[in-house]
C-alpha cells in the first residue's frame, strides 16, 4: 500500500476513533455555540510508517487558525497562523506520544523509510525550519541550513530510499524581497495600474512568483544542502520509488489564460539522480493531470477523452484508449495548430489508478449519448451509467469489471481509496445519491461482487 493508500485508510479508522472519544455539546446538553466551534478538535493522519505500527497525526481546531491578516490575502510571502499539536499513535496499543508539550505550527510531517525518524517543517516568524524527530529518544534536532536558506512554503518533504537524504525546496535569497514588493505595488498607492497589454495581469503574476523555487537535498549524514537546480517555477515535484530520479511539473506559462482563471501550461521533466541534466519527458499542457505508477516511473493521463500512458525511458507517450489518430492527421494538426479530423462521438475515458504491480489501469468511461433529433426541441437521454474497466498497460486490452446501474437516482458515488496488495481487490468509499448512506466497500476483481 502506499504511503497516500496508508493515510487514507488509516484516516477512516482515527476519524471513528476521534468522533467517540470527543463528546459534543449536545452529548453533555448544552446547546451548540460559536464557541464551541472554535474549540472543535480534528485529526488529520499525516503519515504512517511503512509496517502500518505508527501513525504521525495533528490535532488542531479552527481557532488555532486564528487571527488571520486578510490584508495580506494574496501575498506570497504570507504564512498565516495554523497551530496543531503533533502526536505519534502506536496502532496496536493506541498509545499517544507527543512530539511537542505544546501546539506548534508544523507541516508535511513525513516517516523514514525504517520508521525511526519523523521529520517535518516548523514555522517561527513567517520563516520554515526543518526538524527531525527520533522515535527512539523522542528528542527533535533542528536542521541548520546555510546562510540565507529558507525552506519554501508548500515544500515537499521527500526521504531518499536509504534513508540518507531528505529532498526540499528553497527560497533564492531575493525572492522575498521581491515577492513582497510586488504584492505592495498591486495593494498599495492612491492609483494602481494593471494593463491588459502585459503578458501576466497583475495577481496572475503574484500567483506564479510562489512557484519560484531551488529543488535541493539536504544530506543527513554530512549535514550539507546541495542544489539541484537553478530558481524555478515548480508545480509538483515527486521522487521515483529507487531514488534514481527527481519528477517535476515546470510551469512554462507565457500568459495569462483568459478562459481558465490562473490557469498554467505545465511540463514534466525528469532529473537524475545523484547528478545530471534534467530532460523533457512530457511537452507543455494545460489541465493536465498525472496518475503515476507505484514505483513512479510510469504515467497516466486523459486527454481528449482518451487514455495515454508513458514510462520514464519511452520518448512518447502511448495511446491506451479510443480511436486512434492517423499519421497524417497528426502532421495535419501539428502544421496548424487545428484539429480538422470529423468528429463522432466516442466514449470519454478517464485514469483512476495503476494496480499495484503497475500492468493495469483501472479506469472509467460511459456509453454514448445520443440526442433525441425528432424531437424540437431535441431531448437528451438520461446518463448513462459508468463503467469501470481494467485496461492493460501494455497491450491496451480493456475488460470491464462493474457497470453503475441504469437508474440515475440509485446510482452510488463512488471513489477508489486503494488497491489491496495482491490486486485482487480494490476499496471504495460509497454513499447514496437519495439519502445518508455512506460506507467503505470492498471490491472483488474475480466475483465482480462488493
Amino acid at each position: 500500500m502506499t504511503s497516500k493508500g496508508r493515510r487514507r485508510a488509516c484516516g477512516l479508522v482515527l476519524g471513528i476513533v476521534f468522533a467517540i472519544s470527543w463528546a459534543s455539546p449536545a452529548e453533555t446538553g448544552k446547546p451548540f455555540s460559536i464557541d464551541d466551534y472554535f474549540l472543535t478538535k480534528s485529526a488529520r493522519v499525516e503519515d504512517m510508517t511503512r509496517d502500518g505500527r505508527f501513525v504521525a497525526v495533528t490535532i488542531s481546531t479552527p481557532g488555532d487558525r486564528l487571527p488571520q491578516d486578510n490584508a495580506r490575502y494574496g501575498d506570497p510571502t504570507y504564512v498565516g497562523p495554523a497551530r496543531a499539536e503533533l502526536v505519534v499513535i502506536e496502532t496496536a496499543s493506541g498509545r499517544i506520544v507527543p512530539v511537542f508539550a505544546e501546539k506548534r505550527q508544523v507541516s508535511s510531517p513525513a516517516w523514514s523509510p525504517d520508521g525511526k525518524a519523523l521529520a517535518f517543517f516548523e514555522a517561527a516568524a513567517a520563516r520554515f525550519g526543518l526538524r527531525i524527530w527520533s522515535r527512539e529518544s523522542g528528542k527533535t534536532k533542528s536542521v541548520a541550513l546555510p546562510q540565507g536558506k529558507t525552506i519554501a512554503s508548500g515544500s515537499p518533504l521527500l526521504w531518499s530510499p536509504d534513508g540518507k537524504r531528505l529532498y526540499v525546496t528553497t527560497r533564492a535569497a531575493d525572492w522575498e524581497a521581491k515577492s513582497a514588493d510586488m504584492f505592495k505595488r498591486a495593494t498599495v498607492g492612491p492609483v494602481i495600474v494593471m494593463d491588459s497589454r502585459d503578458p501576466f495581469l497583475q495577481w496572475d503574476e503574484i500567483r506564479h512568483r510562489g512557484r519560484q523555487v531551488i529543488p535541493a537535498v539536504w544530506d543527513i549524514g554530512a549535514r550539507k544542502l546541495t542544489d539541484l537546480l537553478p530558481e524555478t517555477p515548480v508545480v509538483s515535484l515527486r521522487l521515483t520509488e529507487d531514488g534514481t530520479a527527481l519528477l517535476f511539473e515546470r510551469d512554462v506559462t507565457e500568459k495569462t489564460n483568459y478562459d481558465v482563471i490562473f490557469g498554467t501550461k505545465n511540463q514534466l521533466e525528469v532529473l537524475p539522480l545523484p547528478g545530471g541534466p534534467a530532460r523533457v519527458l512530457l511537452k507543455p499542457a494545460e489541465g493536465r493531470s498525472l496518475v503515476w505508477s507505484k514505483e513512479g516511473k510510469t504515467l497516466a493521463y486523459a486527454e481528449k477523452g482518451k487514455v495515454f500512458v508513458m514510462s520514464l525511458d519511452d520518448k512518447e507517450p502511448r495511446q491506451l484508449t479510443g480511436e486512434k489518430e492517423s499519421e497524417a492527421a497528426k502532421k495535419t494538426t501539428e502544421e496548424t495548430g487545428k484539429d480538422e479530423t470529423p468528429k463522432k462521438k466516442t466514449p470519454t475515458w478517464s485514469v483512476v489508478r495503476f494496480s499495484p504491480d503497475g500492468a493495469s489501469l483501472l479506469c472509467t468511461s460511459a456509453r454514448v449519448v445520443e440526442e433525441d433529433k425528432d424531437k424540437d426541441p431535441p431531448v437528451r437521454r438520461p446518463s448513462p451509467p459508468r463503467q469501470y474497466w481494467l485496461v492493460g498497460v501494455s497491450d491496451g486490452a480493456a475488460r470491464m469489471i462493474h457497470e453503475l446501474p441504469e437508474d440515475e437516482d440509485s446510482r452510488p458515488n463512488l471513489q477508489v481509496i486503494d488497491w489491496s496488495p495482491d490486486g485482487a481487490v480494490i476499496y471504495f468509499s460509497a454513499s447514496a445519491q437519495d439519502r445518508y448512506d455512506r460506507g467503505l466497500v470492498r471490491f472483488d476483481i474475480a466475483s465482480g461482487k462488493f
